[in-house]
């Protein structure tokens, strides 16, 4: 065969078949396999951002507690207001403060001797959180500060109850339990 004849032929399979395109077979198979991607993938993105926005929510949480008791360690009582506390992180204000995912609320009957927050969240798919510190003088008479944070059992949108606070310790409300 000549060089010449045999470069025309592949010339020829060449832009015939780049001319051609996809059949509808294989463009249905493409869209059946993107499809059940699509359908295991979603689900679980849409889970990781509640995850993400929980989270936010019990990190405040825990954030207030350990500012609180600081504040109680260098005050001899618990704050009474966000502002007081001086943490930042969007929690501002007096008693409550509203980010995008979470309404916080600052409660305390006795700001010298217990102090809670509540975390109330913005979306129905999300938990909301609840915690608080306690002080009490042990045996020893030594200062003892006891945090604690709950977590809802079902995902809701309310105002979750506030901790239980006990002689020597807090107690999760009910369906509440520790995260």
């Amino acid at each position: 065969m000549e060089p010449q004849f045999s470069f025309q032929i592949l010339r020829y399979l060449l832009l015939r078949r780049s001319t051609q395109g996809f059949t509808l077979a294989e463009l249905l198979v493409v869209v059946v396999i993107m499809t059940i991607l699509a359908s295991i993938s979603i689900p679980a993105l849409l889970g990781q951002a509640a995850k993400a926005r929980e989270s936010s929510g019990k990190m405040a949480i825990g954030l207030v507690n350990r500012a609180q008791a600081r504040y109680r360690t260098e005050n001899n009582r618990f704050a009474d207001s966000f502002d007081a506390l001086a943490i930042g992180a969007g929690l501002t204000g007096s008693t409550s403060s509203v980010s995008q995912a979470y309404a916080y609320q600052l409660a305390s009957s006795n700001i010298v001797t217990e102090t809670s927050i509540i975390a109330s969240a913005s979306n129905t798919a999300d938990r909301s959180y609840t915690g608080g510190n306690l002080m009490y003088q042990n045996s020893a008479s030594e200062i003892v500060i006891v945090p604690k944070m709950c977590e809802s059992d079902e995902p809701d949108v309310g105002v979750p109850p506030s901790v239980v606070f006990t002689a020597v310790g807090i107690d999760c409300p009910s369906n509440y339990h520790e995260p």
